[in-house]
């Protein structure tokens, strides 16, 4: 029997047989080959081959495979936990407009670019706002209007008594003292037709969905006129 030992990069191990009297079995390593002679009757060959580059890509493989379905289901439980809470505030919503009597109905035309909607505030409802000056075709969107808020406050500061008008307010006429506010109501609130309500300025929006016969188009819409006008004379009688 002859052993040999060397040094070598690879891992094989290799067995041959012959007819020939002996037989000469190869272990290589990654460190040393060791060849044993011994004798033999049999033949018979087998060639293993492992480099250690190749164990490495498969570990760095199942790794990679690990960190991906590790991030994968972070990313669905993040998805499912998001869903449960917009569920809960769409429920903790619908609580707080029934409890005010609240009567929602579809979005007018000119809402719909802003997709906007009421919000729970701890106890309290903030709605988005549109303030319509049907004279010169003209509107202000106010995104969030606490519910308890008096209407006068936005008026005032979209139309302060001194302060500068707006470019297409040319005769002057919009200032928040000098305003009326009407929105439609329904009498009685089972009625089809509609007629205009004048809002008070120290109204809150808490008071205007609460109202009897007044449906909700989605948020509120408040049509502004100067008070007084013929032209909301004309307003109120043609329309």
């Amino acid at each position: 029997t002859t052993t040999t030992t060397t040094a070598t990069p690879a891992i094989s191990i290799r067995t041959a047989t012959s007819s020939s009297p002996s037989t000469t079995i190869t272990t290589t390593t990654s460190a040393t080959t060791t060849t044993i002679t011994t004798s033999a009757n049999t033949t018979t060959t087998t060639t293993t081959t492992v480099t250690s580059d190749f164990r490495h890509e498969l570990e760095l493989q199942k790794a990679e495979a690990e960190k991906a379905w590790a991030a994968q289901k972070r990313a669905l439980a993040a998805k499912e936990q998001a869903q449960h809470e917009r569920s809960l505030k769409l429920s903790r919503l619908r609580a707080m407009l029934t409890a005010r009597r609240v009567r929602l109905g579809p979005e007018i035309p000119a809402q719909k670019e802003y997709r906007a909607g009421p919000e729970c505030r701890g106890d309290a409802l903030v709605w988005p706002v549109l303030f319509v000056y049907d004279e010169y075709m003209q509107s202000d969107f106010v995104r969030e209007v606490h519910e308890d808020e008096p209407l006068a406050v936005h008026l005032s500061q979209m139309f302060p008594p001194h302060g500068e008008a707006p470019p297409w307010d040319l005769q002057r006429q919009y200032c928040s003292p000098n305003l009326h506010l009407y929105v439609p109501v329904h009498d009685p609130p089972t009625s089809s037709e509609a007629c205009w309500l004048q809002v008070s300025q120290q109204a809150t929006l808490r008071d205007l969905v609460s109202l009897s016969g007044y449906v909700t188009p989605g948020w509120p819409v408040i049509h502004v006129l100067v008070a007084g006008s013929d032209f909301e004379r004309r307003f109120l009688h043609d329309t």
